[in-house]
């Protein structure tokens, strides 16, 4: 079985760790919100009860435990703000304020279960915050069990010695320890469901994201010549119709020119079909390299043929980008066999104002006869077709 690289599991890790560490954000300000309210009551509770005197041991006591649970909640509600703003960054601290949070809060539950011995022998409070935690808190099976265990074992050792009488503890060390078994299972099914839940979620995420970027690619493989990387003849058919109509709307020149390399069979019956396809590369990088504006395209037509379109570019604009083309082709200083200049272009160019999403076919007919024009009248050259009202 092949194992995950070490960067996906620490990733895995990592945002295992900010999901959980988002749970905990979005229901523990209410949960302290709720313990910080019930204890602000137990204090006036108590105030009230003895006169707003605290003259008895026990009421100091209560009163005590109380206002320290009180300021450690205020104290949680304060920071989540702060952890909210800092996610991902604290996604650490938020789970190991949450884990000293959950262990204060058991350990003053026993507190209050030992002082309560005084009086009955229950463990009403400890039980409830057992059972609290496991529910609540985002706990890995670790933790939680160390959390809910060690607090379980330190009151059943504790119990005999603050109890006035010796009593049979049996049931209550049975009933307790039952349930702190029952609160580590909880809190680990919890989290491990949750784990499941967000890898699954993860890998879905993944599988879309794995299907978008083939999308991608298909969509670019489509739509591109896979030895020069220019647009190919699926782009006219899909795109040229959308921009012949927006010129025809906006009133723009739609240009065109038909490039053919001069003599390419010549170059490539030379020196291989290895060196032709470099030269058509370089050929078309140079092409592309001459266009200036978004609205200017180069695709690779067929063979050595390559296609411009200019939205917006009349036939003085088309004929100047048609001789930089020219030169730019030039300067490649690529020579066949048998000809002392250097490999070159022929262009035909035509402009015009589309009437309509269709008449692209018209021009590119009469750009292909521009360029079988130039090329009898000595190649290496733009010959427009300046009959724009045709």
């Amino acid at each position: 079985m092949k194992r995950p690289a070490p960067s996906t599991t620490v990733q895995k890790r990592q945002d295992l760790r900010e999901h959980m560490a988002q749970r905990v954000l979005r229901y523990l300000w209410w949960i302290l919100l709720l313990v910080a309210g019930i204890q602000l009551f137990n204090i006036l509770h108590a105030l009230v009860y003895t006169g707003w005197r605290l003259h008895t041991p026990a009421s100091r006591v209560y009163v005590l435990l109380y206002a320290c649970l009180l300021v450690v909640s205020l104290l949680g509600l304060a920071c989540v703000p702060f952890l909210k703003r800092s996610l991902p960054r604290s996604a650490g601290l938020t789970l190991w304020l949450q884990w000293i949070y959950c262990g204060f809060l058991l350990c003053w539950a026993v507190m209050v279960t030992l002082y309560d011995q005084r009086v009955g022998p229950g463990a009403e409070t400890y039980l409830t915050v057992l059972l609290t935690v496991a529910v609540l808190a985002e706990l890995p099976p670790v933790p939680a069990a160390v959390l809910l265990g060690v607090p379980q074992i330190a009151l059943m050792l504790a119990l005999p010695y603050y109890q006035p009488t010796k009593q049979d503890n049996f049931g209550l060390y049975l009933n307790s320890t039952v349930l702190a078994a029952v609160a580590i299972f909880i809190a680990c099914y919890r989290y491990l469901s949750q784990k499941r839940q967000h890898e699954g979620a993860q890998l879905i995420l993944e599988k879309n994201r794995e299907i978008a970027e083939k999308n991608r690619e298909l969509m670019y493989l489509v739509g591109h010549d896979s030895l020069t990387g220019l647009y190919n003849r699926r782009f006219l058919d899909l795109r040229l119709p959308a921009i012949c109509a927006d010129c025809a709307e906006h009133g723009k020149h739609l240009g065109m020119m038909m490039i053919d390399i001069d003599d390419f069979k010549l170059y490539n019956d030379q020196f291989g079909h290895q060196m032709g396809d470099a030269c058509l590369d370089q050929v078309s990088q140079a092409l592309l390299g001459c266009l200036q504006s978004e609205g200017e395209y180069i695709l690779r037509y067929g063979g050595e043929e390559f296609l411009y379109l200019g939205s917006g570019a009349d036939t003085a604009a088309v004929r100047r980008r048609g001789e930089e083309m020219c030169a730019a082709v030039r300067a490649l200083a690529l020579h066949a066999a048998g000809k002392p200049s250097p490999v070159t272009v022929s262009i035909g160019a035509c402009a015009a104002v589309p009437q309509d999403k269709s008449a692209w076919q018209t021009l590119i007919r009469r750009a292909d006869q521009a360029l079988y024009t130039a090329k009898h009248q000595g190649k290496d050259q733009v010959v427009c077709d300046t009959g724009e009202g045709r």
